[in-house]
């Protein structure tokens, strides 16, 4: 378990340090590997039942919450870069 929680940790943290869109591809690949190589034991002690659908749950909502982090990363940075945000409708 410990190593899809430094899966699921370590593609928040590529989202949040390059808020680039491509990023999301990082847990799609480290949460699958994860689960793998649980699955054939080369770390802890194997998987119980349900965990291929536990993969893709986690899967999407890693990809959900690193998605929200490049947007607001990048709403940030393009608040900052025009000078400070303005609200919706303001010129």
């Amino acid at each position: 378990m410990i190593g899809i929680m430094a899966a699921i940790l370590l593609s928040l943290l590529a989202a949040l340090i390059w808020p680039r869109w491509p990023m999301l591809v990082v847990p799609v690949v480290l949460v699958p590997m994860s689960y793998i190589a649980l699955r054939y034991e080369w770390w802890g002690y194997g998987v119980g039942e349900f965990w291929k659908e536990l993969a893709a749950v986690l899967t999407l909502a890693t990809v959900a919450a690193c998605a929200v982090i490049v947007l607001i990363r990048r709403y940030i940075q393009r608040a900052v870069r025009s000078g400070g945000a303005t609200p919706p409708g303001a010129r």
